[in-house]
């Protein structure tokens, strides 16, 4: 019995030590398991605090950055109006403005004078181009005058016109239909000689021969001198208009 009671007494301590046993490797297993969680935490927790400073960093690096710019921008600002507002500056810049306007006074002065001798050299053109034409107008109608003179002495040195004179004296009398005049008395074409050579382009004495309106009695009246100079159709006042 005692001896029973003995391994009755040794089996429950023994289960009570493994029990106690088996308690601490459970808090063992709960505190390295607390210790590993821990230790993640801590892990994460720098990680995002290394991240965190990584951008705070970056966004200071990017401030500082600009910062640098806007001193630089105001440092140049600050140099240029220094510079420009410095008296001696001032002063060269005043003296080139001056040169500038001077220069510029000069060239629409040297623009002007330019114009002007163009300008002149065109009017002498004209002119001379003008008095080209006049005087090639005036040796036309010079040629012209003369062609005309030269073919109405012909004509008038023909048989035909003496004798269409002698007609026309006959029909109208020897005497002035005007002022009545006997003496200095020559024959007048009521249409001007000139405006038939003209209207029947005569060119030489054979033209005039066929050209009847020429040789019309009815065409010529009988004037003396004085009143024949008078006449529009005048062979003097033709050579005038010419």
């Amino acid at each position: 019995m005692l001896l029973l009671h003995c391994l009755k007494k040794g089996t429950r301590e023994s289960l009570e030590e493994a029990n106690k046993q088996i308690d601490e490797l459970k808090k063992a297993n709960i505190i390295r398991q607390l210790k590993y969680e821990s230790e993640n935490e801590v892990k994460k927790s720098n990680e995002q605090f290394v991240k965190i400073a990584e951008e705070e960093s970056k966004q200071n690096s990017q401030i500082i950055g600009w910062i640098i710019v806007v001193f630089l921008i105001i440092l140049y600002i600050g140099i240029t109006l220094y510079g420009y507002t410095r008296p001696k500056n001032i002063e060269e810049r005043r003296r080139t403005r001056e040169i500038k306007r001077k220069i510029k006074e000069q060239e629409r002065e040297s623009n002007r004078i330019q114009k002007e001798e163009e300008n002149k050299i065109k009017r002498e053109e004209y002119l001379l181009k003008l008095k080209q034409k006049e005087e090639e107008t005036r040796q036309e109608k010079e040629a012209r005058m003369a062609e005309y003179q030269k073919l109405r002495k012909e004509i008038e040195a023909m048989p035909k016109y003496e004798n269409w004179k002698n007609a026309v004296f006959s029909k109208n009398g020897a005497r002035c239909e005007m002022c009545g005049e006997v003496k200095n008395l020559e024959i007048h074409h009521r249409q001007s000689f000139y405006s038939i050579i003209r209207a029947c382009q005569i060119k030489n004495i054979v033209q005039a021969f066929e050209a009847n309106v020429l040789w019309d009695i009815d065409n010529g009246s009988v004037l003396c001198k004085t009143c024949h100079t008078k006449m529009e159709s005048s062979k003097y006042r033709e050579q005038n208009n010419l």
